[in-house]
């Protein structure tokens, strides 16, 4: 559990760091702070909630982020790759 928090307060402080200029350890003990007391306040079920808003957020996204033709949009640098799968439509096994 500490490596995972860990890596996340490094990367939301490098975030901050590179985006806005800001330096990195206030933002880590904002971070650190509000996710405690909001942990400590609501316990698990705070964090099932939060997960749950989290996972719907993240489906909304994948669905949006697909063209007419319900194939992911790729980034231009994968454009190689897509070259070389076949849709699932036309699989045959």
């Amino acid at each position: 559990m500490g490596v995972a928090l860990t890596a996340e307060f490094t990367a939301v402080g490098d975030l901050f760091e590179i985006v806005i200029g800001t330096l990195r350890w206030p933002i880590v003990v904002i971070i650190g702070v509000i996710s405690a007391i909001y942990t400590a306040y609501g316990g698990l079920y705070v964090s099932i909630v939060t997960d749950q808003a989290s996972s719907d957020l993240k489906l909304r996204f994948d669905y949006t982020s697909r063209d007419s033709s319900g194939c992911g949009v790729w980034p231009e640098s994968l454009s190689s790759f897509s070259d070389n799968v076949t849709p699932v439509s036309e699989y045959k096994a």
